[in-house]
């Protein structure tokens, strides 16, 4: 690729990596601190692993990853389809919360993500009612996810 070939333009590219995996890492740093500190009020004697901790980097990287993907849906997606998704997602979640245990841990985890999601991401605020439901019900599947895992290293 010839864009790449010219010295100034590859160096533009670079800078814009960096500056993104600053931000990526500023989030799951701050991210990781949180959610660390809620489980520890909750369970005082919970022990961190490897285990726990690569779940616990993956789960900052999917709310960043699903954070950004729904602001671009929200720009780029007809309304009816945003209806569907969020038709889909609901039905999914009502049968996930179902089976869910420690909802308290779940809830407070979810709010603090969100908490972030809207820190990191002010955009945030521009998103129409549905885009912001699609945010939120993704978010709190990854966050079932998250917390039946942790139910499992306990």
């Amino acid at each position: 690729m010839r864009i790449f070939d010219n010295e100034e333009r590859r160096s533009q590219f670079l800078e814009e990596f960096k500056k993104v995996d600053k931000f990526y890492n500023t989030f799951k740093e701050e991210f990781e601190a949180e959610i660390i500190a809620i489980i520890r009020l909750l369970y005082p004697a919970f022990i961190r692993t490897d285990e726990f901790n690569e779940l616990l980097s993956q789960f900052a990287i999917a709310a960043l990853s699903i954070t950004h993907t729904v602001l671009d849906k929200d720009e780029s997606y007809p309304n009816f389809r945003k209806t569907e998704d969020l038709a889909a997602l609901r039905a999914y979640y009502a049968k996930a919360i179902q089976t869910t245990k420690n909802k308290e841990l779940a809830e407070q985890i979810h709010l603090k993500t969100k908490e972030l999601a809207v820190k990191y991401y002010p955009k945030i605020v521009d998103l129409s009612g549905d885009g912001f439901r699609l945010m939120e019900l993704n978010l709190k599947l990854f966050n079932l996810e998250f917390v039946a895992t942790i139910n499992s290293l306990m």
